[in-house]
């Protein structure tokens, strides 16, 4: 029995118990193992979100008390707390083996089990990881090169039909904000991290050419960005916290196979609804 304590007690039954602590109780009645996840600093939580009441207050720290008498873990954000869930469910598995209610016909096979479990604690690790991002204070960011701030970006351009095509070194200057509101609208929807770099070389390839050439589908010129420069702009673009990494794994023909996937953030969305909504004249 897992049970997450933050900054309420919550409902109580007619004995003044809530059904909380009821449920965890009747789980060490029953020898049920139990692991509590205590929030480390209860003051960083908003008002709203803790108990005016005196009375229940008092009550949630005796309930805190108990959950402590057992096993239990802290944490301090909502990354932290998947993170140590996802161990701790791991560790009583393996200590604490016991049937549970499933039907027989929705029962995974036990490496599936074990995939899915491997798949929940590598996405929470890079979660946390990534979280890292959120702790740049606007001090910190100010100091990062963005918006109107410039990059040069050096590039192979192709042109020519399949039969006779000519290579040549190019490079364009952009500025963040150019290339954020060419490029945030191919990211609205999850796109795999290996196709990043080729949207990249589309957004660039149409600053490029401006569009003053007329050029057939055979013979349209194509892009291909320094490979240090399109992971320079990725990770800046990580860095400012605009863009994000998921992890998932998916089957295949061939078995099951992880794809790192790119998504923008809040903080991305905002950015390329700032670039691109039509303003009222």
């Amino acid at each position: 029995y897992i049970v997450i304590v933050a900054g309420r007690y919550g409902s109580e039954d007619e004995k003044g118990y809530s059904y909380t602590e009821k449920e965890y109780r009747y789980a060490m009645k029953k020898n049920i193992p139990v692991v509590g996840f205590l929030i480390s600093d209860p003051k960083s939580l908003a008002i709203s979100k803790t108990d005016e009441d005196i009375r229940k207050a008092e009550k949630l720290e005796k309930f805190k008390d108990l959950v402590k008498s057992k096993l239990c873990k802290f944490w301090s954000t909502k990354h932290e707390l998947g993170a140590v869930v996802s161990r701790s469910m791991v560790q009583l598995i393996k200590s604490h083996p016991r049937p549970g209610w499933v039907r027989t016909d929705t029962i995974l096979p036990k490496e599936k089990e074990l995939e899915l479990i491997e798949l929940y604690q590598e996405n929470n690790s890079l979660k946390i990881q990534l979280s890292k991002f959120e702790t740049i204070n606007e001090k910190d960011l100010e100091h990062l090169s963005q918006g109107d701030d410039k990059i040069l970006i050096d590039f192979r351009l192709k042109e020519g039909n399949w039969n006779n095509q000519k290579y040549s070194s190019k490079n364009i200057e952009l500025s963040w904000n150019q290339i954020n509101k060419a490029l945030f609208p191919k990211l609205a929807g999850t796109i795999k991290e290996s196709m990043f770099k080729t949207y990249l070389n589309g957004v660039v390839l149409d600053f490029y050419l401006g569009g003053s050439h007329n050029y057939d589908t055979s013979s349209r010129p194509s892009v291909l960005i320094n490979n240090d420069i399109a992971n320079s702009i990725k990770i800046q673009l990580f860095a400012l916290d605009l863009i994000s990494r998921n992890i998932e794994k998916v089957e295949t023909e061939r078995g099951t196979k992880t794809e790192k996937l790119i998504v923008l953030t809040k903080k991305g969305e905002k950015v390329m609804f700032q670039l691109n909504a039509i303003r009222k004249k």
